[in-house]
This record gives C-alpha cells, structure tokens and sequence, in this order.
C-alpha cells in the first residue's frame, strides 16, 4: 500500500503518464483496507485510460455503496455496466443491490434479475427475495428463499436468511423432508456435523419423519454425523435403529458399519458385514458397493482366484454400475498376478470389448502386451504401437523400458524439442487483461483472462492466444487452454509449439537451481507443478493446499522448522519462490529416502508412512505391477502422471544424448528418513 502511494507521488510530480493507473490502484488498495471515503477521493483524482474506465467506475460505485450513498453508487455501476467483460455483469448486480438499500425495489427487481441470469448465486438470489417482498410478491420471495436453502445450503446468506427467518414473526420457508435430508448430506459431505444434526432435529420437530421408513433414514444420516463426532455409542444406537428400516435404509445401515470397520482395520468382520449385505441385501444400491468391495478386498489380501471371481460376479450382478471397467480390470489384474495369462488376456480383452471408451482402455492395451510377454512372447511391435499411441503416459513410457528389455530400440516419437512459434501474432481478447495487470490489478486481470479463456474455442485460436499468454510469463493460463484444447496438435500432428504450451518451465531459473541445491531433478519439480497447481501460484485446494507445488500449511511449517526458519504464514506460500524452495526441500528428502521416482511421487501424495507400508508388502513387484496395486486410487492416477510427466520434461528439455531410464525394480527405502 504504501509503495503504491509513493510511486503515485513520484509519478504524479514527474507528470509522468502511469498516474491514472496507480491512482486506480492505489483506490482499490484503500477500498481493500476499508478506508471507503479516502478511497472515493483518490479515485475521483484521475480519469483512467479507456480500458480501465469501467473498472474506475466500479470502484467508485463501491466506495459510494460502502460510506451507504446507495442512489449514486447505483448510477456509478450502471456506467460500468455499459462495458464488455467480467465487470459488466458485476456492476449489474452491484446495482440492483443498491438500489435495493436506496429503497428503489421496482427499479432494482429487473437488475437482479439480469445478473441472476448472468452470475447465479445465492446472494442475488437473497437480493431478488428482498426487492420482492418489498414489492408485495411474498410467493415470488418465498420461492427464492426456498431455492436458497435448497441449493446453496451453506452458504452465508442461506444462514442469514434462516437465522432472520426463525428469529422473526415471518412465515417459515417449507421444506419436505427429502430437502431437509439433502441439506443434511451436504453438511455431512462439507465436514459439518453439528449443523447435519440440527438440520435432523428440525425434520423431527417439524413433524416431517412420520414413521418408521423416514425414522429410518433419519437415524442412518444421525449416524454418520455422531460417528464423524466420535460420538460412537450415539452413532451404533442409530444404526440399530436405521436396521430396522426398510431393505435399503437396512442395507446402507450396515454399509455404514462396514466401512467403519474398515476404517478401524478390522477386516474380517467389515467383509462379514459386506457378505451378508450382497446376501440378504441383493438388488439394493448398497449390494453395488459391497459386491465390489468383496473383489477388492480380496486382491488388496493377495486372495487372487477369490478376488478375480468376486469381480467377476459384481460384473453379472450389477450391469448397470459405473464400476465395471475398474472390476474387469482388476479382475485381470489378479489373474496377472496369479500368473494366470489366458484368463487375464480375457478379462483385458473384454474390458476394451465392452467399455471402448474408459479411461482405462490404454492401460487395458498395455496389459495385453505385457501379459504376452510375460507368457513368453517377444512383442515387440505390439509396444511399439503403445509407444506411439500414448507417447505422453506412464503406459508409453513402460512400453519403451518394455522394448529395452527386448533389446529393441525405441522408435522416436517427438522428433523436435518443444518451443514456442517466432511468429508474433496478435491477441487481442488480451488486451484488458493485460491493462488491469500493467495497472496492478492482478485478482481483476484473471478474472478477466480466465472468463477469455472460456472464450476459446478451436485449437488454432488456443495456440495464437496460448503462444501471447506463454510469451508474457502467463503459463497457468496458456497451459489451460492447450489442455483444453491442443493434444490432438501436441500427441498427434507432434507440434512444438503445442508441446512448449503442454510442458511449460515457468519460474525456469529458480526451479533449476533449488533442484541442483536439492539433488534432485528440475523435470520432477515441474511433473509435481505441473500435477498439483497446473502452474497457477495462486491456487488454493479444497483441503487448503497452496501454491505452485500445493504445500499444506503444516508440511510447510514443518520444513521451515527442519530449514531453521521462520514458519511462513499460509498465505506466504503463494509466493513461488517460497513455495519452491520449501517443496524442493522436501523432494529432496524423499529422493533421499525413496530414491525411485515411482515412490518419490507416491510419498509426495499419500505420504511418507503410507508408501513405506506400501513398498514392504508389495514392493518386490515390478514397478508396473506395483503402480498398479497401490490402493490409493488417486495415488495410482497420480504417480502415473507425474513419472510420465518427469520423463517427458527430462527427454524434451535435457540436452543429454542418452534418454534417462526407468528402472523396474523398486529400492528398498531408507530405514529412517523423512517422516512427515
């Protein structure tokens, strides 16, 4: 803030023209603190340059809503709405909500009713139920209160408007017990227990659980919410009751059981339980995840014959399940794993039979090859064509270790290194974008760049627009649309300039030289990157990872502590350079622990303590093998990308003249090591 100030004054003595734009910067800045009326002066200063005129505007209508001068902070964002973008239907919205404070419900209803059209959400929905009732349209105003606590049951105007709606002499919004017990779900999914139980106690008191049936269901969601709370004793006696419900509630009731057995790694009674719901229980949804669970669980006890029978039969039981191409799968897997190579041929062959457009048909072709291998064939020409069909996966990259073992030579398949066009072709859909980043309005800049993202349709358009973002540093942003849009030009027509866009190296110095202070390869730095944020610095997952390389503020901490620094601030991590320099740390004590880039990346996802547990059941199987049965189905996803990833930016940006191998025998760990 105070830079920004002091640039504004320097420039503005100097004359120099930057002056409309730090003005604007620094007014938002103010508006961002909380200082409305000294930001409304800095931004009545300076005219902004045309582009930026509409974001001014805006600015303005927000100091003006906020020091509660609704009538012109209305007509301030209805001069921002006359533009194109982002802001227009913002400052539609901001203006219907302040005309709505200024008393104008009549002039405000059709505003928000645009930018609900527009935007959605639930706090215009919140807005239209104000301007309606206001307007004496207590039906309309119902129904978008109803809407609001349906759809987006926590969010902070749901909450508000239930809190206002029980504190007040107002008429309740009815809900049916279906939509009482769908919010429940959705608190219980969010990690919100107690509100899931307030939410049964109101079914209950409202007289909307009149027998057993709906009793029933009520007690299997109780439950679930005691046993997240620990609340064991409360949680067992609401399952007692849920079993005694109808067939469905029963058998999800002792899902629910199955699964907490599991948790608890009592796996013989957990299976006990999933049999006597395939049983008892056939037909119901909860049969669905038993049956497969069986099959699983079997394969995951090295119960192979078992296992590969049980996945079967969950394939006749249930024909309709989304699950099948994973049960033929595994199904074959254990076959491989029994040695069985005709059966596993089969289970392989069925699976690209019948389900021709899984996700799992490259691994399906992989398979087959590998179990004519293994039967003593010498299919070369057989990995050739996995080479040349999935170059970019884990699958190309096994095919070419797979011709090796062979004595067979890889046919090349990216002849030309990855590298942006010479030609300087223009992008104008960049072009406010990129004034709101030269101003400094960086969060206003992606939201603009990402809504001209969406704006991109053909891969021509992708790689000019792609090229223009990757020239300028934006390499989360030209990443994006050549994900979207440019494999066929990358992994088919093998253009370099799609490839460049595919597997970018942004931060390049500062990732090379944490790699070197590591001993660790810069190209597995940028697979992680490339995995875990897509190059987007600022992203934030839903389990509160940050940044580049997605750090947990605990794993940072911790690493500051092994670093002898000061712990950051989760929000510090956003910096790319703090987050590299913290997770390349951390790669490197993995490296040192785990060595194999397989169980590097598997450490980096699940864990250190998991994978450790991992390598001493099933780490003498051969790498393909093992990747294959990790239980963690997000690891396995994982690992196979980043390994492909590591190997492809090490091919294309290496320099050296033999390729990097993969070795398909996994080291024994390190006894002690990193351990968190």
């Amino acid at each position: 803030m105070e830079m920004a100030r002091a640039e504004l004054a320097a420039c503005t003595r100097k004359g120099c023209a930057q002056a409309p734009q730090l003005s604007l910067l620094v007014g938002s800045l103010l508006l961002s603190r909380g200082d409305a009326r000294e930001a409304l002066t800095q931004l009545r200063k300076h005219p902004a340059p045309p582009l930026l005129a509409p974001y001014r505007s805006f600015a303005i209508g927000q100091a003006l809503f906020y020091t509660r001068d609704f009538r012109a902070a209305a007509q301030a964002f209805q001069e921002a709405a006359t533009a194109t973008g982002v802001v227009a239907n913002r400052a539609v919205a901001r203006a219907g909500e302040a005309l709505l404070r200024a008393g104008e419900a009549g002039q405000a209803l059709p505003l928000l009713e645009r930018a609900l059209g527009a935007l959605g959400g639930p706090e215009l929905l919140s807005a239209r139920s104000e301007a309606r009732a206001a307007l004496g349209d207590l039906a309309g105003a119902q129904a978008d209160l109803h809407t609001l606590m349906v759809r987006y049951p926590r969010s902070q105007a749901a909450m508000d408007a239930d809190a206002e709606l029980r504190g007040s002499s107002a008429p309740a919004v009815a809900l049916t017990l279906d939509e009482r017990l769908q919010r429940t779900r959705v608190f219980l999914d969010s990690g919100d227990p107690k509100l899931a139980l307030a939410e049964l106690d109101r079914s209950e008191t409202n007289g909307l659980v009149p027998d057993a049936g709906s009793r029933a269901e009520v007690a299997l969601l109780r439950a679930q919410a005691f046993f997240a709370l620990n609340r064991v004793p409360d949680a067992e006696e609401a399952l007692q009751v849920a079993s005694s419900g109808p067939p469905a509630t029963a058998a999800e009731a002792m899902l629910v059981r199955a699964r907490r057995l599991l948790k608890l790694d009592e796996h013989d009674k957990a299976i006990e339980r999933l049999q006597e719901i395939s049983k008892k229980f056939a037909g119901e949804p909860a049969s669905e995840e038993a049956d497969y669970f069986l099959g699983w669980l079997a394969l995951q006890e090295g119960k192979l014959q078992a296992a590969a029978e049980a996945l079967e039969n969950f394939e006749r039981r249930h024909p309709e399940s989304r699950r099948r191409d994973e049960a033929c799968f595994f199904r074959a897997l254990a076959q491989i794993r029994n040695a069985n190579w005709s059966e596993a041929d089969r289970a392989l062959r069925e699976l690209q039979e019948r389900y021709p457009r899984s996700g799992m048909v490259p691994q399906a072709k992989y398979w087959r090859v590998r179990v004519k291998h293994l039967a003593g064939g010498k299919p070369v020409d057989d990995y050739q064509d996995i080479l040349k069909l999935y170059p970019q996966t884990f699958y190309g990259l096994l095919a070419q270790e797979r011709l090796r073992e062979l004595g067979a030579k890889p046919e090349p398949i990216f002849t030309e290194r990855p590298r942006l066009s010479t030609k300087v072709a223009a992008a104008p859909e960049l072009a406010l974008p990129r004034a709101l980043a030269s101003a400094g309005l960086w969060r206003e800049s992606a939201e603009e760049l990402r809504a001209r993202l969406g704006a991109v349709h053909t891969p021509d358009a992708a790689l000019r627009v792609g090229t223009s973002l990757a020239r300028v540093g934006e390499a989360w942003a030209a990443y994006h649309l050549a994900n979207r849009l440019l494999w066929g030009k990358a992994y088919a027509q093998k253009d370099p300039a799609a490839l460049a866009l595919l597997y970018p190296r942004p931060y390049g110095s500062h990732v090379d030289e944490t790699a070197r202070a590591q001993g660790v390869h810069s190209s597995l730095l940028y697979a992680i990157m490339r995995r875990e944020s897509a190059f987007r610095p600022d992203r934030l997952s839903a389990a509160r990872a940050r940044g580049l390389m997605q750090l947990m503020a605990r794993t940072a901490s911790a690493i500051a502590r092994e670093l002898q620094r000061d712990p950051p601030e989760p929000d510090e991590l956003y910096r790319p350079e703090l987050n590299l320099d913290l997770s390349a740390w951390y790669v490197g004590q993995l490296a040192k622990r785990f060595v194999h880039p397989v169980l590097i990346a598997a450490a980096y996802n699940a864990g250190p303590s998991v994978t450790l547990k991992w390598t001493s059941e099933i780490g003498s199987m051969p790498v393909d093998l093992f990747v294959e049965s990790m239980p963690f189905k997000e690891t396995r996803a994982y690992v196979k990308q980043v390994v492909a990833d590591d190997y492809l930016y090490q091919s294309f940006y290496g320099g050296g003249s033999d390729a990097r191998r993969l070795a398909m025998t996994l080291p024994k760990p390190a006894s002690s090591g990193i351990e968190f």
